[in-house]
């Protein structure tokens, strides 16, 4: 009996030591706390998704503010003061080219045509008498000597004449604004029966198939930058709904700031983009060699950066150092190197040493 009891109690004291050998041994891993490094003997397996380190392209992306301006607009203006007799569109609205916006009352426009005709008409009898006059025909004037030909058109006061008749008929012309391309009305303010105002603008036609988004970059980034590279135009009222773009111009002036304005142009294709929209511009371009992490496979742990590489159905805990950075990836400096087994999801809850299976 003494020896069966002598024989358990040297196993329970070996089983004993293990245990706590085991703990010791995971609580003193460098690098990592003890709290860390608990398992439940249970634990099941983490399906995660992993990718094999490679080096490759890495697209660096430039980021900016910028704001849309229309490629054509156009703001239009009556020219002389009269009552506005009718308005045909409204803010937002859609127009053609060629098609009347607003009219003014044109009776005293048309008046001041007939007594322009009158007058024009006085002035070339006038012209006439002064040539039969001096013994020329009238319908021969090819043959009159120009220093005649001009004196009689002085004193007929022809020349002045045919101006007033001319800014006449320009004058009643321009009493109906007209779209001067195709577009969609804006900034009208005005009502019917009010004077219109010489020199004001009445409304404005904004051409909105295209936009251009100028935006400043530093003088640094210029460099990474050229005409017809491929951007990417966000508006902040809209998240998410971005807009490929060009970069069209690249203004050669440095300002006091130490920045450089770019100009690129989007196609309105969703009809959503605004004069005077403010936008997110991404530029970038793509750096060779780099070893690249999607974005996702970064956790933080204490403030410090952290991949999980696989490893005989474990994940291993490790630091890194990234570099470069765009909307999707990193690029890894330090703590991974090319043909690691990368963690990318499934790692959000891994602790050092966690079962895992790829899934």
């Amino acid at each position: 009996m003494m020896n069966n009891t002598g024989a358990y109690f040297i196993i329970i004291s070996l089983l004993a030591c293990l245990f706590l050998s085991c703990n010791r041994s995971e609580s003193e891993r460098p690098g990592h706390s003890g709290d860390e490094q608990v398992l439940s003997i249970t634990e099941d397996a983490r399906e995660v998704e992993v990718i094999i380190l490679k080096r490759g392209d890495f697209r660096r992306d430039i980021v900016s503010n910028g704001k849309l301006t229309a490629l054509r607009k156009s703001d239009l203006e009556f020219r002389t003061r009269e009552r506005i007799a009718s308005i045909n569109v409204r803010n937002g609205d859609s127009v053609e080219s060629g098609d009347v916006i607003a009219s003014l009352d044109t009776f005293s426009l048309n008046t001041a045509l007939l007594l322009s005709l009158d007058q024009y008409k006085r002035s070339v009898l006038e012209f006439q008498d002064l040539l039969l006059a001096r013994g020329y025909s009238k319908t021969d004037t090819s043959l009159i000597p120009p220093a005649v030909v001009m004196a009689a058109r002085v004193r007929s006061g022809l020349d002045k004449a045919i101006a007033d008749l001319r800014m006449a008929e320009y004058n009643l012309e321009q009493a109906h604004l007209r779209a001067p391309f195709k577009g969609v009305v804006a900034d009208l303010f005005v009502h019917e029966n009010e004077m219109s105002v010489p020199g004001k603008a009445f409304c404005s036609v904004i051409d909105n198939s295209r936009f251009i988004a100028y935006f400043p970059v530093l003088e640094s980034e210029v460099s990474s930058l050229r005409k017809g590279q491929t951007v990417r135009i966000e508006p902040f009222m809209t998240s998410g709904d971005a807009y490929p773009g060009i970069i069209t111009s690249i203004n050669p002036v440095v300002n006091d700031n130490g920045m450089v304005k770019i100009g690129a142009v989007a196609d309105n294709r969703k009809g959503s983009l605004f004069e005077g929209m403010n936008v997110k511009v991404t530029a970038g371009e793509m750096v060779a060699g780099q070893l690249v992490i999607p974005r996702q496979a970064v956790v933080l742990r204490s403030e410090r950066k952290v991949v999980f590489t696989y490893s005989c159905g474990r994940a291993k805990w490790v630091y890194v150092t990234t570099g470069l950075e765009n909307m999707d990836s990193f690029t890894v400096t330090e703590g991974l190197k090319e043909g690691d087994t990368v963690i990318v999801r499934g790692n959000f809850n891994l602790n050092h040493d966690s079962k895992v299976v790829i899934k």
